[in-house]
Order: structure tokens, then C-alpha cells, then sequence
């Protein structure tokens, strides 16, 4: 009985530890970004999502210290297609510079770059993969319209989320003791069909209408396009589902159903812990 709360308490604490994480990743990770060259440092504080049809105020910060100083500094930046420049102001006598893309409609993005003039030396660009022709996405910053969304859907798809992996986890847990005794099959195969079904509830229906909310599509990830988080959605939801169906269909004998729960919450856990929509 001690073992079996104590490996309740650990799943518990797991499940709220990759929450954090996910949370954490999507507030903090990557938000600023750094260049230096010679004497000069360019530094830029992304905000990758902001809302449909408003201005975006993009700040560029720049120290110098013995170099050349700045001559003038330009935001280049892509919408629907078309590159646009704009000179950057400067903020009083400060180190900071900005400017403002102008806002679109949900789900559009706009991607776009600096460029640094020097009152001598070759001129800064940042990201420096970045080039006039627009090339790849990942050469660019790049900002996200988005439309608001229903914060109770987004709070049950939150927690139905971490209800899922809570569940993958003690899935895990029966495996791993059926594994050792043979006995109690049954708890892992009532949690895994519990976990799949709020998964999918979460992921799908609720996600649908998230997404739409948001960005003004229903699916972004494969096989219509790239984006990571519906992608990793799909992918835990038709491993979880074709194990299931392998053994209620006779394909896979208990043990294997056992060993393929444990890949399976792993690889879970390892795709909640990604960040959403790199």
C-alpha cells in the first residue's frame, strides 16, 4: 500500500513538474536574443504572439562602446508576401530603438528583421541568416495575429492536458508492476483507454475550437502544415490508439500491450515537454 501512494504522490508530482515546464518554456525560453559584433551589441525582446489588427511595437536595443557609432537603423519586415522598410526612431537619448508592424487579421504572421547602419563599417543584420528575398521562416523573427479565446475552454483544455499525462503515468506505473507480478492487467488497460479518450477530447474537439479562436483555422499541423503542436498532438494520439486496437484485436498479448504502455508514456511526457508552436 506504502509503495502504491508513494507512486501516486511521485505521478502527481511529475504531472504538475511538466506543467511548470510547458508554462515556464512558453513564457521565458527564447524570448530575447542577442548579437555582437565588434563593439556593438543589438538585442531584441521577442513577443511572438500579439493581437489581430494591432500595431506590434518591435524594440531594438543597441550599446556601443568604443566603435562606430549608429547612423540610422531600419525594420524590414514581410506582410502577405511583400517586403516593407521603415526607419526605426529613437526612444529619448536611450540605448532603444522601435518600431511598429502593422497589425493583420488572426492566424497571419509577419516576419522581419533589423538592419543596423554604421557610421562606418559594414552594415548589421539580425538574424544575420536573414536576406531581402524572404527564404525560410526560421531566418526571421516572426510575430503571430491571434484572436482572443474563451479563457474556460482554455483552462479545460489546460487541465484535461494534464489529466491525460496524470493518467499516461499511472498507466506506466501498472505496467511496470504487471510486468513484475502478472497480475492486475485490467488497471492498465481501463487507464490507458481513459487517458486516450481525454487526450483526444482535449486535443481535438476542445483544440479545434481553440485553434480557431485564435488563428482562424481548425489545423495547422501535418498533413496540412507544419506546426509542432498539433503535429505531436496527433502523433501521441494515434500511438495510444493503435496500441489499443492492436490488443483488443488480439495482435498484441498483455505483456507487449505492458512494454508498449511504458514507450508509450514516455514518449508522451517527452512531446508534452516540447514548446508549443516552434
Amino acid at each position: 500500500m506504502k509503495s502504491h501512494f508513494f507512486a501516486r504522490i511521485t505521478i502527481i508530482a511529475i504531472s504538475l513538474i511538466a506543467l511548470g515546464l510547458v508554462i515556464f518554456m512558453a513564457v521565458f525560453l527564447g524570448k530575447e536574443k542577442e548579437l555582437t559584433v565588434d563593439d556593438m551589441t543589438l538585442t531584441h525582446k521577442i513577443d511572438k504572439d500579439d493581437w489581430e489588427r494591432q500595431d506590434h511595437f518591435i524594440p531594438l536595443k543597441i550599446e556601443t562602446e568604443t566603435g562606430p557609432g549608429v547612423k540610422q537603423v531600419m525594420l524590414h519586415y514581410f506582410s502577405r508576401g511583400q517586403r516593407i522598410s521603415v526607419p526605426m526612431s529613437r526612444i529619448d537619448q536611450s540605448d532603444y530603438y522601435a518600431g511598429l508592424i502593422p497589425g493583420d487579421e488572426k492566424g497571419i504572421r509577419n516576419y522581419y528583421y533589423f538592419e543596423v547602419l554604421r557610421e562606418s563599417g559594414e552594415a548589421l543584420v539580425f538574424p544575420e541568416r536573414a536576406k531581402p528575398v524572404f527564404e525560410s521562416e526560421y531566418h526571421y523573427f516572426k510575430i503571430r495575429n491571434e484572436g482572443r479565446v474563451n479563457k474556460s475552454l482554455l483552462w479545460g483544455h489546460i487541465l484535461l492536458m494534464v489529466l491525460a499525462l496524470f493518467l499516461f503515468l499511472h498507466a506506466l506505473y501498472y505496467a511496470i508492476d504487471f510486468l513484475k507480478t502478472g497480475e492486475d492487467f485490467t488497471k492498465i488497460w481501463f487507464t490507458t483507454i481513459w487517458g486516450t479518450l481525454t487526450f483526444f477530447i482535449s486535443g481535438f474537439p476542445i483544440g479545434w475550437v481553440i485553434e480557431k479562436q485564435v488563428l482562424g483555422n481548425y489545423w495547422e499541423g501535418i498533413p496540412f502544415g507544419w506546426d509542432i503542436t498539433d503535429s505531436k498532438t496527433l502523433f501521441i494520439f494515434i500511438y495510444w490508439l493503435i496500441i489499443l486496437l492492436l490488443h483488443r484485436f488480439g495482435r498484441l498479448r498483455e505483456r507487449g500491450f505492458a512494454r508498449a504502455v511504458i514507450i508509450g508514456a514516455v514518449f508522451a511526457l517527452i512531446m508534452f515537454l516540447l514548446p508549443h508552436s516552434l
